[in-house]
């Protein structure tokens, strides 16, 4: 749902799925997203280790499955870093909603003057790694 709505956000102008959702339900939405966002950056973190230093001999050697782990990472990595610098703009309403992409932002503030910037240059990265993975797998 993220995704569609970032979609959108590029489409339309800048357009959000908050009109639809509320300002009740919107804080929520982004909430869950930044939280299910670190919970697979975390599982990507945690398959790595197991694939390339734990080596356990039923896995293989899957060129596959590493490509789709690196996908996976970098599609997690450029959606903290969008929000992260997202959130250094001024316009941004709802700056409590997202704590992991807060707290990272706290990392990015010398970058502040260029915040909308990359957010925008790391929005249209995460959508390019997302037209990748969907032409990668069939």
């Amino acid at each position: 749902l993220g995704t569609l709505e970032q979609a959108w956000r590029l489409l339309s102008a800048g357009g959000s799925f908050e009109p639809w959702m509320g300002p009740r339900v919107y804080p929520g939405f982004l909430f869950l997203q930044d939280l299910l966002t670190g919970l697979v950056l975390l599982a990507v973190l945690l398959a790595s280790y197991r694939r390339f230093v734990i080596r356990p001999l039923h896995l293989g050697k899957s060129r596959d499955a590493t490509i789709i782990l690196a996908i996976t990472g970098s599609l997690m990595i450029s959606l903290l870093l969008m929000n992260a610098f997202h959130l250094l703009t001024p316009t941004f309403a709802y700056p409590n909603a997202m704590p992991l992409a807060r707290s990272l932002s706290t990392f990015l503030t010398p970058f502040q003057k260029q915040s909308a910037h990359l957010s925008h240059a790391f929005e249209w990265i995460h959508l390019l790694l997302v037209l990748g993975f969907l032409i990668y797998i069939p």
